[in-house]
């Protein structure tokens, strides 16, 4: 598949991309906040728990291959393969999701809203494996227009359907129906002009991709955990309602990721061919730019975030908030460091370093799971945010590390044959 690619290219890359993820990290905002007005803090406080689950059951859908596809330069597999194997994975998506809220809830109304909030998921899941397809040909203008399209029309008609309805099931069986020929509008039939969207089940090839990406995997679901990690200690040791008041609060801290979004994913093949012809002093300038401009948001948002973040979203989410701005201000820092890790991990998966990333969350998680009950029971709300926080920063000092120990021993040797 060529490439085609120039400055105006380009700039559309950057300006689709970003209003994807825009429209993407806003729907959760807006569909908190309809919840939360519909249903109030209790009913609200479920749906936000069975859609941060959703995120992470998201992650066993995509199995972290759109990483591995835009950086697959050689074109090592195929987009059968990737669609083939993004088949797998979904079915396992669906199985986990109905055993997983079978465990936690038994049969009854919280296991069906659960399976039909997190089954919304896999159109985010399906869209991704051919937006992968249009990055790799220098077409993320195609993909971030569809992305962006497609959330609009999803967020609209479930928070319609809500509005209605005051009911979580109908506005998901909603969304989904009028959301699927969307999809298929927007992203099946644009790819269909660079690949052919025939699935191929060779089990050799999809052993071989499952198993490149099985360390990514591992450790973007252990990220996803350790956002949920203090999530479900609040649910064991505080009220349903505090589950709202975490989700509101914790919106902030998107808005620092998103930038991550927006800086790397444009990059993510460009950065891959950087490493691939060896030109490491540009590829390690690439990470450290990125790396300042994080650390400037992070500032910056915080400064905001204390000025007027509690009256903002109190006024936004139609909830006292006051009294937390401890906790906001704490979750915002480890808004700004999980956007630095985004900006390593991207750096160790072109390097190929998956391993690194797959320890370096099992270490996170383990941390996370021993402290966070402890520390929710002695500091309430607050703790969530030190167990987050902290968790964030295990991950970033061993991605720097190993970052800088790469790219410094491969600069060595290439000395050394000078």
């Amino acid at each position: 598949m060529a490439r085609t690619e120039d400055a105006s290219q380009i700039r559309q890359n950057y300006i689709w991309n970003t209003l994807g993820s825009l429209a993407n990290a806003l729907a959760s905002v807006m569909l908190l906040m309809v919840a939360t007005r519909c249903l109030g803090a209790g009913g609200a406080g479920v749906f936000s728990l069975a859609y941060a689950l959703g995120q992470q059951f998201q992650i066993v859908g995509a199995f972290e291959m759109r990483p591995y596809q835009a950086t697959d330069v050689r074109g090592r597999y195929s987009f059968s393969v990737y669609l083939g194997s993004r088949i797998l994975t979904t079915s396992i998506m669906v199985f986990a999701i109905v055993a997983y809220g079978f465990a936690m809830y038994g049969i009854g109304r919280d296991l069906l809203i659960l399976t039909c909030v997190c089954g919304l998921r896999i159109l985010d899941v399906a869209e991704d494996v051919f937006q992968g397809a249009l990055q790799r040909v220098g077409r993320l203008d195609i993909a971030g227009k569809a992305l962006f399209l497609r959330v609009v029309v999803t967020t609209v008609v479930f928070c319609a359907g809500l509005v209605a309805t005051h009911d979580i099931v109908m506005s998901c069986l909603f969304s989904f129906v009028v959301s699927l020929p969307v999809l298929y509008a927007l992203n099946v039939k644009r790819a269909t002009a660079w690949v052919k969207p025939t699935p191929s089940f060779e089990m050799a090839d999809i052993k071989s991709l499952i198993f490149a990406c099985a360390p990514l995997f591992a450790g973007s679901f252990l990220q996803s955990d350790l956002t949920n990690v203090p999530r479900l200690a609040i649910h064991n040791v505080l009220s349903t309602d505090m589950q709202t008041i975490y989700s509101a609060l914790f919106m902030p801290a998107l808005v620092i990721n998103l930038l991550s979004g927006f800086l790397f994913k444009p990059m993510l093949t460009t950065m891959a061919e950087s490493w691939e012809e060896h030109e490491h002093c540009g590829f390690a300038s690439i990470i450290c730019r990125c790396e300042a401009l994080v650390a400037s948001a992070t500032v910056v948002c915080c400064a905001g975030a204390f000025v007027v973040g509690i009256p903002v979203l109190s006024f936004l989410y139609g909830i006292d908030l006051s009294g937390y701005r401890p906790f906001l201000i704490v979750i915002m820092i480890g808004g700004g460091l999980n956007a630095a890790n985004i900006v390593m991990y991207y750096a160790l998966v072109t390097m190929r370093r998956q391993r690194v990333i797959m320890g370096a969350y099992v270490l996170a998680d383990l941390v996370s799971r021993f402290i966070s009950s402890r520390i929710v029971c002695t500091f309430g709300m607050t703790g969530a945010a030190y167990a987050y926080a902290l968790s964030m920063l295990v991950i970033f000092s061993i991605y720097a590390v190993d970052v800088l120990r790469g790219i410094s021993g491969i600069t060595s040797r290439h000395s050394d044959e000078g």
